[in-house]
């Protein structure tokens, strides 16, 4: 498929995706959005692609929403929306659920209410993100953190997803029951023993 707004390049199990509107630090829009769950289904049903890598083009991953691509509609009612209070503006797509789930609600409400952006190394610090690397190693970074990922078993990873994302929500004591209950076909755990053996 043709993309306006993305790059899609699959390379040795790797899914990339890059937002590729530089010109506007590549800043989303509602075209953008559909064109990424397009990128990130197709990636997701095939089975060559074993990591996802998202990534921007240019200087900035994202600068968030493009405000000129609301035009006159109104906010309220958008489907796209920039949560900081600086705009004016309301959370409309999961901010305010998923953000206290990252960084606490205290945390959370203070990034919110003062729209104060973080640095790189904050936001790692404060668990928004993974990992912050300095721009000149973060390619060679990707590249050591999905040869990691490709490495272990698919399937267990499949299963970990489906028990991270399902349990997000839950009590402990429900996780527990999701996992101790859940059933996987995991097909390479004597291969892979047996490598450990040796």
């Amino acid at each position: 498929m043709a993309y306006e707004t993305l790059i899609y390049r699959k390379n040795s199990g790797t899914g990339r995706i890059t937002i590729n509107r530089p010109e506007s630090m590549n800043a989303i829009t509602p075209g953008m959005l559909a064109e990424l769950k397009t990128a990130v289904l197709d990636a997701g049903m095939d089975n060559y692609v074993r990591v996802i890598v998202l990534t921007g083009a240019g200087k900035a991953f994202c600068a968030g929403v493009d405000l000129k691509s609301l035009g006159d509609r109104r906010l309220e009612r958008g489907k796209v929306g920039d949560t900081h209070a600086k705009w004016a503006l309301r959370p409309t797509w999961g901010m305010s659920a998923r953000l206290p789930r990252r960084v606490g609600f205290l945390k959370a409400k203070e990034l919110s209410f003062t729209a104060d952006a973080v640095s790189a190394r904050e936001a790692e610090r404060i668990g928004l993100v993974n990992m912050a690397v300095p721009a000149e190693k973060l390619e060679e970074s990707l590249q050591t953190m999905t040869k990691k990922i490709m490495a272990n078993s698919q399937q267990s990873i499949a299963a970990y997803k489906h028990l991270y994302n399902t349990n997000e929500g839950m009590q402990l004591d429900k996780s527990l029951e999701l996992e101790f209950g859940s059933e996987f076909e995991i097909t390479d755990t004597e291969e892979r023993v047996a490598q450990f053996r040796k």
